[in-house]
């Protein structure tokens, strides 16, 4: 089987990727950590690809693709600084975390008095 095709087409894809973001670098925009991200996962599908065409042990190609779901599913899953500057602001309310415990205020009710 002929896997030149694959391998010119997901090389091509990667160098489009990597030049756009080359672009947006010099026209003074910053690194994007979503260009990682899509990096990452595009090189993952290229290798899965190219493993599902080369004829290798059923085992060993189960533990390849587990390999390679769980670096996808990492890539794909994790928060970027953006999003993690958005929970850490809506953790935060009037000083403290929402959702955190508060103490009533007033006395606090002793519940042996409530019985008798």
């Amino acid at each position: 089987m002929d896997y030149l095709p694959i391998l010119y087409l997901g090389a091509g894809a990667l160098g489009a990727l990597t030049i756009i973001q080359l672009v947006r670098v010099f026209k003074g925009g910053r690194f994007s950590t979503n260009f990682i991200v899509l990096f990452g996962l595009v090189l993952l599908l290229i290798l899965a690809t190219m493993l599902v065409l080369i004829k290798i042990d059923e085992s060993a190609r189960t533990a390849v693709f587990t390999l390679f779901g769980t670096i996808a599913g990492y890539l794909a899953g994790r928060a970027t600084p953006e999003q993690q500057a958005n929970q850490s602001n809506k953790k935060q309310r009037d000083g403290r975390r929402v959702g955190q415990y508060e103490e009533p205020e007033g006395e606090p009710e002793d519940p042996d008095s409530s019985q008798h």
